[in-house]
């Protein structure tokens, strides 16, 4: 195997689990409208003790400061940039040593890149990038062995504001058909990086030149989970005239740019091939489908024939290729308006399953085990395996094109998490998803249910609903735990939106240590292991690697191992484990 840091970002990123281009310009939009008013959320307060001279006290800090210290204390950041918090009023009593808590529980600190405790007295928590992840309520608890003094520090962040044009997606969809008197709805999203007081966000619809009414326009807005802004501007137009039709321009701008997409509006009926496809899918009478349904049988016909002298031949790929198989899945072959809600509750905020279809697959997130008014549904691979979207109460949230992502003759894997209120659904072996939306609501969300849009076949497998705390453990030497705190793991957390476990972090202390070896390796999904000479030399890693093993033997677990440095061939009969 290749050895060195390069193997195991590959690795973990296939093994364990895209903006599309727009017109972009820093020049301004051929019509501008009038800016909204923003309100700036920073206040400021400036002293300057030295305006009221020599007349006045001077200020003591000091003073009262065991009743200030019980204030709340305020400290804001900016995401991956440089930053520290201070022990208030530290410098007011003599005392010994700090110690920090983060939402009530002692930090377990080790020397890292990422974050040190500093100063004389560990007075000072050294942010070398601060991360989202590091907002939260700190304490600070200062003694001299004899008194006790604690402070509480409120820490929030925010991503860096955007400079540059908004991203957009096409216009869903780009042309339509309509004749007078029909109806039309055009979407358009984008995205506006993370905006500040001066930014004054706009998404509008224009139409040769002028401004479309914004009666006929519905707007929302949302911030994702990195802080950016995201706008849908939906265009409804009714009892449609002669003036209603042509070329509509959804501008997205922002003081630092702009951006556009177009969509027309076609008076008259679609092509003859999009019309001929129409009727034979949606309407069509049964005379004009005779020839094709005969053709059909004769082929089901011959497939069922094909099957049976094949059936050796697939037990054989069975039993040697695709031993891992597992045929417990759940079968969807009729149009369903209700959805089946029969698998365990969940536990946590992510799940992943497995589908073979050819269109139309969908789940819904409801906090009963039965559908409710306010629940959230998926759509995967609808309108004819071309688009996916999220409804809420049959209200469409949010569509994109997502074409041919279904395959009724193999296994795909997606992922879903809800984490702090945000959806995100993706494919495995991507980190970008291709819905995401934010809404409170999904923090209420306890069960998963699965139902079928289309006629067709629908099979699905889903992972370790309600069984699993962890999607990765991660077991390594100590030699190794630089790398593993400050690269692997946040990489793992951060990009890849898994939950990680460790054994520095998360282990209990008081516990044998092979009852948490056991416990850890049973409530993960995978186990990935960082290979070094350390490690093969680690008693107690060679007993954590066997339950892992046994663990993919015989209950489907699975193992990805990262070469950390080149193992000598003296210490290559580690396989033999």
């Amino acid at each position: 195997m290749p050895s060195g840091y390069g193997m195991w970002l590959c690795l973990a990123t296939m093994f364990l689990l895209t903006p599309n281009s727009s017109c972009t310009s820093t020049s301004p939009p051929p019509t501008e409208p009038s800016f909204l008013t923003t309100t700036g959320t920073d206040y400021y307060d400036y002293y300057s003790y030295d305006y009221y001279g020599s007349g006045y006290p001077e200020y003591d800090e000091c003073d009262d400061w065991q009743d200030k210290l019980q204030e709340l204390h305020y400290e804001r950041a900016v995401n991956t940039e440089f930053t520290i918090i201070t022990c208030p009023y530290h410098d007011c009593w003599e005392f010994h040593t700090t110690t920090w808590y983060k939402e009530g529980v002692r930090f377990k600190w080790k020397i890292t890149d990422l974050i040190q405790q500093t100063g004389d007295k560990g007075e000072v928590l050294d942010f070398r990038k601060v991360y989202r992840d590091d907002a939260g309520n700190y304490t600070c608890e200062m003694t001299n062995g004899t008194h006790t003094f604690a402070a509480n520090i409120q820490l929030t962040t925010r991503d860096p504001e955007s400079m540059t044009a908004p991203i957009m997606q096409p216009i869903i969809p780009s042309k339509a058909y309509r004749r007078p008197g029909g109806n039309a709805t055009f979407l358009c999203q984008a995205n506006f990086g993370v905006v500040g007081p001066a930014h004054f966000p706009q998404l509008y619809w224009t139409m040769n030149g002028t401004f479309v009414d914004a009666s006929k326009m519905t707007l929302h807005q949302r911030t994702e989970k990195d802080g950016s802004l995201s706008m849908n501007n939906t265009l409804s137009l009714t009892d449609l005239e002669e003036g209603d039709f042509g070329r509509y321009i959804c501008i997205a701008h922002i003081t630092f740019g702009w951006a556009q997409e177009n969509a027309t509006l076609v008076n008259g009926d679609p092509p003859v091939d999009i019309e001929i496809q129409d009727r034979i899918f949606h309407h069509a009478h049964p005379a004009a489908i005779t020839c094709p349904l005969v053709f059909l049988l004769m082929v089901a016909l011959l497939g069922m024939v094909y099957k049976t002298c094949q059936l050796e031949i697939q037990l054989l790929w069975k039993d040697y290729f695709a031993q891992f198989e597992d045929d417990d899945y759940k079968e969807c072959n009729k149009i369903r308006e209700d959805f089946t809600f029969d698998l365990d509750q969940l536990q946590g905020t992510h799940f992943s399953f497995e589908v073979r279809a050819s269109r139309d697959v969908r789940i819904a997130l409801s906090n009963q085990k039965a559908p409710t008014p306010d629940m959230f549904e998926i759509v995967i691979g609808g309108e004819w395996n071309a688009r996916s979207l999220v409804r809420k109460q049959g209200s469409l949230l949010m569509v994109v094109a997502t074409q041919d992502i279904l395959s009724p003759k193999e296994w795909r894997r997606f992922w879903v998490t809800f984490i702090d209120g945000t959806l995100e659904v993706g494919r495995q072996g991507t980190l970008e998803p291709f819905l995401r939306w934010r809404d409170p609501d999904l923090s209420k969300v306890k069960y998963v249910g699965y139902s079928s849009g289309s006629g067709d076949k629908v099979k699905l497998k889903f992972a370790d609903l309600g069984t699993k705390d962890h999607d990765v453990i991660i077991l390594y030497d100590q030699a190794q735990l630089g790398f593993v705190l400050n690269t692997l793991r946040v990489y793992l957390e951060d990009t890849c939106n898994l939950v990680v476990a460790m054994e520095d972090l998360d282990f209990e202390i008081g516990i044998d240590i092979a009852e948490n070896w056991v416990e850890f390796v049973e409530k993960a999904r995978h186990c990935l292991i960082v290979l070094s000479q350390d490690f093969l030399r680690n008693q107690w890693l060679q007993f954590g690697f066997s339950v892992a093993l046994e663990r993919m033997l015989t209950r489907n677990s699975r193992i990805t191992i990262i070469e950390y440095e080149t193992i000598p061939p003296e210490m290559e009969d580690f396989r033999e484990w």
